[in-house]
């Protein structure tokens, strides 16, 4: 089992890829 600090650290990288890709979808839009 991983730790729940890695965990954290997964959610926060995945979070922040999600925003990523979702303003660069958007700018993309416009």
């Amino acid at each position: 089992m991983r730790s729940t600090k890695d965990m954290c650290k997964a959610e926060k990288t995945n979070v922040i890829k999600y925003m990523t890709t979702t303003i660069t979808y958007q700018n993309n839009k416009m």
